[in-house]
């Protein structure tokens, strides 16, 4: 059964409107991360001095683990310690563990958070 023309000019106007708010949509998202970024040299600075403490720890975790902890066994965990404080080093030096905290909070409590 053939479209009758007012169906198809219907059909056009739902189609580009529901384009137009997706667009919309797809803006405001990327507004608000951006709004939410911010940089800052304090934080710049405190990554700096976590990353050199977690590539310390990486230098060192077997002496660490020999006398902190397990010795041999634990190995492998302190060593994976040591690239979690890098890894948390280099977020907090651009910034971005708040972006982490807020996705993380917002999981948790259900986008009631900012």
């Amino acid at each position: 059964m053939p479209l009758r023309d007012n169906q198809i000019v219907w059909f056009n106007q739902t189609v580009n409107i529901v384009q137009e708010n997706f667009r919309r949509v797809k803006h405001q998202k990327y507004v608000t991360i951006i709004s939410v970024y911010k940089f800052s040299w304090l934080w710049f600075f405190v990554g700096i001095i976590v990353t050199l403490g977690g590539i310390a720890f990486l230098r060192f975790y077997k002496e660490i683990a020999d006398n902190m902890g397990n010795g041999v066994s634990s190995y492998d965990r302190y060593k994976l310690v040591a690239f979690g404080l890098c890894a948390t080093g280099i977020l907090m030096m651009f910034n971005l563990h708040n972006l982490v905290i807020a996705f993380i909070a917002r999981l948790i409590f259900g986008g009631a958070i900012g």
